[in-house]
């Protein structure tokens, strides 16, 4: 349990019929061959969906795969240069359409984490490691530049958010289904009248959980682009050799130091406000969000571990994979924990025959 996984931590990677072992390395001389080969539509295709996933809120997590496939198949030179042609457009549809930041902000972290995954695969890391370290160097470097350019703004963070909290209140109310939903009365539209009465508390709320939704988001984000990365490894493997397949992410397992961290979440979300007030146990309550995600992914592993035993696979495989993922999410991150002490797999009958992921 030293290791983030004890299966895919080894250099060779498992086997897995829907992605298999890596190819032989590519020489440089080949490798720049094969990638001046590669069109540049295809790149200005590839870069054009990651700004058209970063418009749209249910698909902002996916903008990342298509540069990372970018950067895997055009080198980061390319890439980058042909991003930057994106993010000058697009910059100028804001200041021209007034359109909001927020797109071209969401484009521009996407290419961070493209990078990330072509660095992860270029330097030959495992992806648990991976999501693990990277993913609390990420969250460190995006909340360290969001704290710099706040201060540095000498704006006030409270109250730019009450307005914005204000503005959207506003909004809803002013909505036709809103007062629909008046009319109709119950409990759930009394707590939600109650709270928009409140936009104090709304941005109280938001300050205190901001740093566990914003890791939580980082990592998952990591660890989505990645996966989708792997599942696709057929159309870059030719070109960079990875001695890992999509199995060594899914058999995450975290390390002993993780424990740790876990028990101080819980010592101070049951008795930190007795210490030192209400600060200190919503720092605990953080912690075990922060933690969780990593034992979620742990607890990912063994349900689809436990689905391949009982030979579930193809789309309903899928849609049992994503019904459990939002209904039981706290279910799968506590089996993960306990993964620690009972491996959970080892009651799994094993089956040669594999079926699909996800």
């Amino acid at each position: 349990m030293n290791n983030v996984s004890t299966e895919s931590a080894k250099h060779n990677a498992p086997s897995n019929p829907t992605i298999g072992p890596a190819p032989e390395g590519v020489p440089g001389g080949a490798l720049a061959q094969k990638l001046g080969k590669q069109s540049l539509g295809k790149l200005i295709f590839l870069v054009a969906l990651s700004v058209v996933l970063s418009s749209f809120t249910p698909f902002f997590m996916l903008a990342p795969t298509p540069l990372a496939l970018a950067f895997l198949l055009f080198g980061p030179l390319k890439t980058a240069v042909v991003s930057v042609l994106f993010v000058a457009a697009v910059g100028v549809l804001i200041f021209q359409t007034g359109l909001s930041f927020v797109s071209a902000g969401v484009f521009f972290l996407s290419l961070l984490y493209g990078a990330v995954v072509f660095a992860i695969i270029k330097r030959q890391i495992n992806p648990a490691n991976a999501v693990l370290k990277y993913g609390i160097g990420l969250f460190g470097l995006i909340a360290g530049t969001a704290g710099i350019v706040v201060w540095s703004s000498g704006i006030s963070i409270k109250t730019y958010l009450l307005e914005v909290v204000k503005t959207g209140i506003e909004e809803i109310k002013s909505n036709a289904e809103y007062a629909q939903l008046v009319a109709k009365g119950g409990e759930e539209i009394r707590a939600l009248q109650d709270m928009l009465q409140d936009p104090n508390g709304i941005v109280r709320e938001l300050l205190q959980w901001s740093p566990s939704v914003l890791f939580v988001t980082t990592v998952i984000s990591l660890w989505i682009s990645l996966f989708l990365i792997l599942r696709n490894a057929a159309a870059w493997k030719m070109l960079r050799p990875y001695p890992f397949n999509i199995q060594a992410l899914i058999d995450f397992k975290g390390p002993d130091w993780l424990l740790s961290v876990l028990i101080v979440g819980l010592a101070l979300a049951a008795g930190g406000d007795y210490v030192a007030g209400e600060w200190l146990q919503v720092v605990g309550i953080n912690l075990l969000y922060a933690v969780g995600v990593f034992y979620f992914f742990q607890g990912i592993g063994v349900f689809l571990a436990l689905l391949t035993s009982l030979k579930i696979v193809g789309f309903f495989r899928s849609i049992v994979v994503v019904f459990t993922i939002f209904s039981a999410w706290k279910i799968v991150a506590l089996v993960g924990l306990f993964d620690n002490w009972f491996n959970f797999r080892k009651f799994f009958k094993k089956n040669n025959e594999e079926g699909d992921i996800v």
